[in-house]
Order: C-alpha cells, then sequence, then structure tokens
C-alpha cells in the first residue's frame, strides 16, 4: 500500500509540473548539445504550426511575456505565406532534414533541403535555435 501512495504522489507531482510548463514546451527547451535530435523534432511541429496555421502552437514557442503582443498576429501571417511560397514551389519535394553543425555552440540549426520544378532548382529551409542559458533553447526569428 505505502508503494501505491508513493508512486501515486509521483504521478501527480510529475503532473503538476508538466501543468505548469505545458505552455513552454517549445519554448525555454532542454538540449545537450546544439546536435541534439530534439531539434529536429521541435523544428517539425514549428513547421507544422506554419503548415496548419495554428497561431496556439506557434505561440508555443515564444517567451510567454510576448504571446500577447499586438504585433504577433501579423508576424505569424507573415511566417505562414513564406512557408507556403515555400513548400508552394511546382514539384516540391522534401530531399532530407539534417541538423546543420554549426561551430557556435549557442546556436544550433535544422536544415530542410528541398528541389523543385522537377529537380532544376533547389533549396534550404529550416529552423534556427538559440542557446539561452545553459542547456536551455528556444528557437530564433
Amino acid at each position: 500500500m505505502d508503494i501505491l501512495v508513493k508512486s501515486f504522489a509521483f504521478v501527480l507531482l510529475v503532473s503538476l509540473s508538466y501543468g505548469v510548463h505545458a505552455d513552454d514546451r517549445n519554448h525555454n527547451f532542454v538540449a545537450d548539445s546544439n546536435t541534439d535530435s530534439i531539434f529536429l523534432d521541435k523544428c517539425k511541429v514549428y513547421r507544422d504550426s506554419l503548415k496548419n496555421k495554428d497561431i496556439e502552437l506557434f505561440k508555443t514557442f515564444i517567451a510567454p511575456s510576448f504571446r500577447e503582443h499586438p504585433g504577433l498576429i501579423k508576424g505569424f501571417s507573415t511566417y505562414v505565406k513564406k512557408y507556403e511560397r515555400e513548400v508552394g514551389k511546382d514539384a516540391y519535394i522534401l530531399e532530407k532534414v539534417v541538423i546543420a553543425p554549426l561551430e557556435n555552440q549557442n546556436f544550433a540549426g535544422v536544415d530542410y533541403i528541398y528541389s523543385f520544378n522537377n529537380g532544376k532548382g533547389n533549396g534550404n529551409s529550416g529552423c534556427t535555435f538559440i542557446r539561452l542559458e545553459g542547456n536551455h533553447w528556444e528557437i530564433g526569428s
């Protein structure tokens, strides 16, 4: 019975901790290095927020103090349009997604390498992340 009570207390504590930080799941997140695989996941979620025009998900990448900024909707719209121009190119094909090898340990990058126009053109987009403090990171603009 004692183990059951301790287990329940632990689950409750973890749940409460997650609830407090749930809005920060994509801002101020922890990564071990600037080549941590978490950057691949974070970039995909970020790009999905643009693809789906999900401003609430987009806000989770922003510092809480800026989430209600008056210019946020306009800025979000600009990012969505840029994303749509990229993936809307004729015969857009995503070739690969890789972590960019950056020498500066305060930055991390994910490259989305793609081709378009039946291979006649190519491009590179993705995400850049900035170290905040210690092993905490945020997406760059």
